[in-house]
């Protein structure tokens, strides 16, 4: 993992905290929680405040997410906005957290001028035992506190003020009065400093992937839920429960289909998108690394090259059915043919191959997630959906293929870096239509 560390690839992004008074704040929350403080000198925090060195440091990964589903989140400043989220058990975290950020950007700048900001998501589940314990979370809100009660207090000041507004004799309240001159000196004005956060409810999306029972991905629909997982795991369930393995490709495409996720066949969207043009040189390298024929990773993403490199493995290529099936839509596409007619032969797990989620629908990203499971070995897709799942795989490649992989992912996905975040949500665009 390290080249995936030092080329951003991983835990890129991360906020460094160093200064001793973050750091205070830091060990101040982890008591709050009842948790050891930690002697580091420096750490990286993500989104909600993880940091790998502090887990490392009290010997518990999952010091923040304990039985992995109120998570909970320490902020000590502003800038961990920007930061990804690692170690989720739940795919929607990182959007979770973005809308708690963008509601409550005032008070977080304000409350981390002096404090720490911490606290966890919740959602009235305590434990999950059953697939119903996932399916019927439906709304969370962020609980949200600071070691030294400033914001307690200033919500008391609020109280207070809101007191002396509505109470007709309130100005002659002496007692009130000094309360609200008292908190004021602590707090300061809260009507114009914005410390007290303005939206903590939010809703929880209909779609999302868990971490629970072997790893589920959720899509509800109506009154219906579908569940893609591990069948022997998911139990009890309930009668509106529809449940599938996840390397079922037949019965994935179909539910999928039934409930509204996928879009039908489009080969003008293969081609525009570049998609199909992906899908072919991801499967290329794959089946040379497979079979350990050697090559440079800028000869995939050159068309010279690259067919050169097909006529030289020609019997390797034929021998694997998704670059049979992505070479023959390619040249059907190419001479005007009739695609639909050959996608309609296919197996249904190679049919997603050549498959996205609809783009207007709230669940593309989850959906997409699933259809990548059945075209692992392009990475680069891999990677933009579902960064979990291409680490797994990057473990189990060969040196020459990691490299590949990192290269690969670069060149299409990040050549501007790991923060241009704009050319990625282009990319993203063009090959599923959203970001």
């Amino acid at each position: 993992m390290e080249k995936l560390i030092r080329e951003g690839l991983r835990f890129g992004g991360l906020v460094r905290v160093s200064a001793p008074h973050l750091i205070e704040r830091y060990n101040a929350a982890l008591e709050a929680f009842r948790l050891p403080r930690v002697a580091l000198d420096d750490f990286h925090l993500d989104a909600s405040g993880y940091s790998l060195e502090v887990a490392d440091a009290l010997g518990d990964m999952d010091y923040l997410d304990p039985n992995g589903i109120n998570r909970r989140f320490i902020i000590v400043t502003p800038e961990q906005r920007n930061a990804p989220l690692i170690a989720t058990a739940f795919s929607v975290d990182a959007a979770l957290f973005e809308l708690f950020y963008a509601n409550n950007q005032a008070a977080i700048e304000a409350l981390t001028l002096k404090d720490a900001v911490y606290g966890e998501i919740e959602n009235l589940v305590f434990d999950v035992r059953t697939p119903a314990d996932i399916v019927s979370i439906r709304k969370v809100s962020f609980g949200v506190y600071t070691p030294s009660r400033l914001l307690a207090d200033a919500r008391s000041l609020e109280a207070l003020t809101e007191r002396f507004m509505t109470e007709t004799d309130g100005w002659r309240d002496a007692t009130l009065m000094a309360e609200i001159v008292e908190g004021a000196k602590r707090c300061g004005d809260i009507r114009a400093n914005g410390i007290i956060p303005e939206k903590l409810e939010f809703d929880w999306p209909a779609a999302f992937f868990s971490t629970h029972f072997g790893g589920t991905y959720v899509f509800r629909y109506g009154n219906s839920v579908l569940l893609v997982g591990d069948p022997e795991r998911l139990q009890p369930r309930t009668r509106n429960m529809l449940v599938i393995a996840r390397g079922d490709g037949g019965q994935i495409l179909d539910a999928l289909d039934t409930f509204g996720l996928i879009e039908p066949f489009n080969p003008r969207w293969l081609v525009d998108s570049g998609m199909l043009a992906q899908r072919f040189r991801m499967a290329v390298a794959a089946i040379l690394g497979r079979n350990g024929v050697a090559f440079a990773p800028q000869e995939i993403m050159d068309e010279r090259y690259l067919n050169r490199l097909v006529q030289e493995s020609i019997d390797a290529m034929q021998a694997d059915p998704a670059f049979r099936a992505i070479s023959g839509l390619r040249g059907v596409i190419g001479n005007d043919g009739d695609a639909a007619g050959i996608e309609a032969t296919l197996e249904p797990a190679t049919k997603l191959i050549f498959r996205r989620a609809l783009p207007e629908h709230p669940g593309v990203w989850e959906a997409n997630r699933l259809i990548a499971e059945f075209s692992e070995f392009d990475v680069v897709a891999l990677f933009i959906l579902n960064k979990p799942r291409f680490y797994e795989v990057y473990e189990a490649m060969s040196a020459p293929m990691r490299t590949f992989a990192v290269e690969a992912v670069k060149t299409v996905y990040m050549p501007d870096g790991v923060e241009a975040s704009r050319r990625k949500d282009e990319v993203k665009a063009r090959l599923y239509g959203a970001h």
